[in-house]
């Protein structure tokens, strides 16, 4: 961790119609920056506030993880195994300083009272609960039983989009103000695939466009991650637009939480010292 005076938090500027211009101007075709600004929330534009980083060359690990009904009976095995092995994995880098991370939650329990704003079309309950945007590893708290409160059902489109427009507005306005950054993780885990009605994207080719504007880039690094569900994951994740070699689709229960999150941090931490470049696959043990 980092010694000496704690500076204060500097988020970055940004207002929410920025995104979508930003997002052209990242490379990603009209078409699929539109689909994306049309998702975002609330949590989007926290996301896209994140900090302005310090000197260095920064590796960012972005984390949303799913937090529908169905994650009750594994709650705390999630927790534990967030901060032991995610958190505690990256700590243990011999550069954790050069390390970004941001975490949030979703699920659909902002959509049953949400009022439409009848001034604002593209007004859409979120998807997203916040635990905190991009931050210093070494100031990143840990997951409590307050914070992740498991219930309602799984919008997994709808947090995609939300999720990853915000990652990459904030990404692609740190590039327009000439910050140097390494690479972009991010980590979209659940353990159901989309159900419920009521929620606004319901086709994962709607987020394929976006992901794969993504990999294209270069410097982002998408990854999916299915707990439970052996047959129809990776099928719902390649649709979305993810690369077969960064899906990764283990069991559940705490032993697994524990294996999975110990991995990507494992290759967090490769990735932020340079071992694993675009040539090696993110997941590759």
């Amino acid at each position: 961790m980092s010694t000496g005076t704690v500076q204060p938090l500097q988020p970055l500027p940004y207002e929410p119609e920025e995104i979508e211009q930003v997002l052209i101007a990242s490379g990603m075709p009209a078409g699929a920056a539109r689909t994306a600004y049309r998702n975002i929330s609330q949590t989007s534009v926290a996301l896209a506030r994140g900090q302005m980083p310090d000197r260095g060359l920064k590796t960012y690990v972005f984390n949303k993880n799913d937090m529908s009904g169905s994650m009750l009976r594994v709650r705390q095995d999630l927790i534990n195994a967030y901060n032991e092995d995610f958190l505690g994995g990256l700590l243990g880098s011999s550069e954790p300083d050069q390390i970004f991370v941001s975490t949030c939650n979703f699920n659909d329990s902002n959509y049953a009272n949400f009022v439409p704003d009848p001034a604002d079309p593209d007004s859409r309950a979120d998807p997203l609960h916040l635990v905190h945007a991009a931050i210093p590893l070494s100031r990143a708290p840990q997951l409590t039983d307050q914070i992740y409160v498991p219930g309602g059902f799984t919008p997994l489109y709808d947090s995609e989009l939300a999720f990853l427009a915000g990652v990459m507005a904030y990404i692609e306005k740190l590039l327009a103000r000439g910050v140097s950054i390494h690479r972009v993780i991010t980590l979209s885990s659940t353990d159901g695939r989309e159900e419920g009605t009521g929620h606004y994207v319901n086709q994962p080719a709607e987020v394929a466009p976006v992901v794969q504007a993504m990999r294209d880039m270069g410097i982002y690094i998408p990854v999916f991650i299915g707990f439970g569900d052996q047959m129809g994951f990776r099928q719902v994740a390649v649709a979305m637009g993810y690369d077969p070699d960064n899906v990764l689709i283990a069991g559940s229960g705490a032993s697994e939480y524990r294996r999975v999150f110990g991995l990507v941090s494992r290759r967090s931490v490769g990735v932020s010292q340079g071992k694993i470049t675009p040539g090696n696959k993110f997941l590759q043990t």
